[in-house]
């Protein structure tokens, strides 16, 4: 990611861009990858760059496998964090996270991707 110029950088707790709100601990879909896997961010933090350019800094999770009798993918955590503009996104819908019994961690899809 590449910033050539900025006025103002500010840090938000959260962000509400046509109706969805945004903030820390929502996963994104940030790309889908050779697999066809989807890429998921975990928001960390939320800036606005020149009050138009919403960037997202997320914790790089790797997605496992999908459970398509589940409809959600295993992920594990990443100790890496990657940079996201909003309008770069696969897709806008934030998806739910959850850890199951078993220890592992699931992102829940609302919707295909």
């Amino acid at each position: 990611m590449e910033i050539d110029s900025f006025e103002s950088l500010r840090q938000c707790t959260w962000i509400c861009i046509k109706g969805t709100k945004y903030q820390s601990k929502m996963v994104l879909t940030l790309d889908i990858d050779e697999n066809n896997l989807p890429k998921f961010g975990i928001i960390d933090e939320i800036y606005l760059c020149n009050n138009k350019v919403i960037i997202f800094q997320c914790l790089s999770v790797k997605t496992i496998i999908f459970y398509e009798h589940y409809f959600s993918s295993e992920i594990k955590h990443e100790n890496s964090l990657v940079f996201f503009y909003h309008h770069m996104l696969y897709s806008h819908i934030p998806k739910n996270i959850g850890v199951m019994p078993n220890g592992c961690t699931y992102v829940t899809l609302r919707s295909s991707i």
